[in-house]
């Protein structure tokens, strides 16, 4: 872990969004021409345009170049696998003003980020190997209090990110932080206050790094129920908590005696915060409604209602006359505190705002959408006045194109990027839908022309072609979930209820009937046999083995066995991951069984097997990578690779990289580096 780590550079202030509205087709022939991103891929495509088909939009984005590896990776040089590259920053959770407003925090997958509010320059300051979903700096400016995705609250140097306090006591991820007001406690940042998903609730005394009020921890009654917001009350006599209970909570913290609720019988509570002069208390509900309280008497005073789905967020304007909400609609609304009346609203994102901030000087809003962007908002008109492009949401799957130049990656924010490996520059082909999250996987064709990617939330099936970056043809497939070329590249297999065979030939489609839903698709060439067959990783726990020459199936695993997520092959080898942590190998020319691998902690959800047949890959729930070799069936290495789930894994062409993509909104490319030796 690198703390302390704060390297500055400039921030490419790039809207996805309007690029993709503006840069069309004309930037995509620029790309194409200019980078050489797709010279391997010129193959014409024989697929029948679909009338209705159109490239909603095309941005170009700065990508890492990736330093050719030194050696092909192999049983003998496991130790040596390192980080090449990595493209994203990992997605955002949390954002906190400093005091003055020269600096914003973000709290993100891999640890937290500082931006230069003048300058725009951001860079590391914490790198974290769990996400922090939490960030509050301290009233001095001094501190930043981060809470952390397994339970873990660390207290850091504002300027260094060295880590001053780790405080463990919560079981479950930690959404709320909540310093104590400084003219009550003599000018000090005293005690911090913390709320987990567990329903516990700790008052830490920052002069001594123990817990101030052990009888909040766990609030009795409270046990199973999150905290998501908490906040001291304007004396610093009592702590007002909010999360799953569905109501709010005052506690007194020198008796530990609960108060009177506060009941808001409008669902979740995710956001509570006081007003500046700390009479009035808002909270953000579930139901999308926002109660403003009198705090002294508990009082409901107002009800804002008006978003289409929950209210996620609250901040208060400088002077407590206007009260901001975001919510799971996207948009932000700016109400009239003391009326009620709305003032003004705009659809800001492309799904949720999770949380908002004003800047001190009241002149902007911070705001971030978890997995998705952070933004920055004019607070008078909304309009938007800097993104963050380098964050992307966790990233479903990636696949390498044939000579090994690009990935695709597809994201679930239903955007697809493919990324030039040696070149720095990456396209972004997808749309900006308002509630979905969309795109599951993405995969070349053996020759590189095409580019098929699953749309998984309408159960689109959209074919690209690569050279004139325009898309083809689409195919609904209900229930799809996985897609696979045929070798030659002439058949697509989608998998969906049905499985759908479609002939990139003629456009004609079959279908074959399956027993289960799959999950996984593989295309095996059999010496002697005229035609390819293709394998299938179903939901019930079964493999299949298709003969294409006369539709007939074997069955290589039967149902009743866990589910199978992925399936990998290297000549005739196949491989299946399943939802246990275990991996069987066949050889599909015999059907015989080669080896069984377990030993994985969850479900393998990857599985990729080198192009010498010799090491196989696997990934899951853990956030590892393990590496068996398939000649002596031994555990090669066990790599910790993401912040989350490994959702893909891909060996290259010549097998000098291996390609993960992650939950925690980042690709990374492992190979062995230069310097290293074997």
């Amino acid at each position: 872990m690198r703390t302390g780590h704060f390297v500055f550079r400039k921030n490419i202030v790039l809207a996805i969004a309007a690029a993709l509205a503006g840069f069309g087709i004309l930037a995509a022939l620029i790309l194409a021409a200019d980078s050489g991103l797709f010279e391997a891929a010129k193959s014409p495509s024989t697929v029948t345009p679909s009338p209705s088909a159109a490239l909603t939009g095309t941005a170009i984005l700065p990508a890492p170049i990736v330093p050719p590896g030194r050696d092909i990776l192999s049983e003998s040089n496991m130790t040596n696998i390192a980080e090449l590259a990595r493209f994203g920053r990992g997605w955002p959770a949390a954002i906190s003003f400093s005091p003055d407003g020269a600096q914003l925090a973000m709290g993100t997958a891999l640890g937290i980020e500082i931006l230069r509010t003048k300058t725009g320059e951001f860079g590391t300051l914490y790198s974290s190997d769990s996400p922090i979903l939490a960030v509050q700096f301290s009233p001095d400016g001094r501190w930043i209090a981060a809470g952390r995705e397994d339970g873990r609250v660390l207290v850091l140097d504002a300027k260094t990110g060295k880590v001053g306090l780790t405080l463990v006591v919560h079981t479950r991820p930690v959404h709320g932080l909540a310093f104590s007001r400084p003219e009550v406690t003599g000018g000090a940042s005293a005690w911090l206050a913390s709320g987990a998903e567990d329903g516990s609730v700790v008052v830490w005394d920052l002069n001594s790094g123990m817990s101030r009020n052990k009888f909040l921890n766990p609030l009795l009654g409270y046990w199973g129920y999150g905290i998501r917001s908490l906040a001291f009350s304007p004396d610093n006599k009592a702590l007002v908590t909010g999360g799953d209970q569905g109501y709010i909570s005052s506690w007194d913290l020198s008796t530990g005696e609960e108060l009177p609720r506060l009941q808001t019988q409008h669902g979740l509570l995710f956001n509570i915060a006081f007003s500046p002069d700390g009479k009035r208390l808002a909270s953000a509900c579930g139901d999308g409604t926002v109660q403003i309280w009198n705090y002294s008497t508990g009082e409901p005073l107002q009800l804002l209602q008006g978003h289409t789905y929950g209210a996620w967020s609250v901040v208060w304007s400088q002077d407590g006359s206007e009260l901001v909400a975001g919510a799971g609609d996207g948009s932000v609304k700016i109400w009239q505190a003391d009326t009620g009346t709305l003032q003004r609203e705009k659809a800001v994102t492309f799904t949720k705002i999770d949380s908002l901030q004003f800047s001190p000087d009241g002149s902007h809003l911070a705001a971030v959408s978890i997995g998705e962007r952070a933004l920055l908002l004019n607070a008078e008109s909304l309009e938007e006045e800097n993104t963050f492009p380098e964050f992307f949401g966790g990233v479903r799957s990636g696949s390498f194109s044939p000579d090994g130049s690009s990935a695709a990656l597809a994201d679930e924010n239903g955007l697809t990027y493919l990324w030039n490996l040696r070149q720095g520059k990456s396209a972004v082909l997808g749309m900006v839908r308002p509630s979905s999250k969309a795109a599951m996987s993405a995969v070349f064709s053996p020759k590189g022309g095409l580019l098929a990617v699953i749309d998984g939330v309408p159960s689109l099936l959209r074919v690209y072609a690569l050279n004139t970056m325009t898309l083809r043809t689409e195919q609904r497939v209900p229930g799809l979930k996985t897609v696979a070329f045929s070798p030659d590249g002439t058949l697509l297999a989608a998998g969906g209820s049905p499985l759908t065979l479609l002939d990139l030939s003629s456009g004609k489609s079959r279908n074959l009937e399956i027993p289960s839903s799959p999950t996984s698709l593989a295309f095996i060439q059999i010496p002697k046999s005229p035609s390819p067959y293709l394998a299938a990783g179903l939901d019930n726990g079964s493999v299949i083995l298709w003969n294409l020459a006369d539709d007939s199936p074997t069955e290589l695993a039967s149902k009743g066995n866990p589910p199978i997520w992925s399936l990998a092959f290297s000549g005739t080898i196949l491989a299946a991951g399943d939802d246990q942590g275990d991996v069987q190998i066949w050889d599909a020319a015999d059907q015989s069984v080669l080896h069984r691998f377990s030993g994985y902690s969850g479900s393998i959800f990857t599985i990729s097997l080198s192009p010498d047949g010799s090491i196989l890959a696997a990934g899951g729930i853990a956030g590892s990578i393990r590496f068996w070799s398939l000649h002596t069936g031994k555990l090669l290495r066990i790599l910790a690779a993401h912040n989350g789930w490994v959702n893909g894994l891909s060996f290259s062409p010549d097998g000098r990289w291996l390609l993960s993509t992650g939950s925690d909104g980042t690709a990374r490319i492992w190979g062995v580096p230069a310097q290293s030796s074997t």
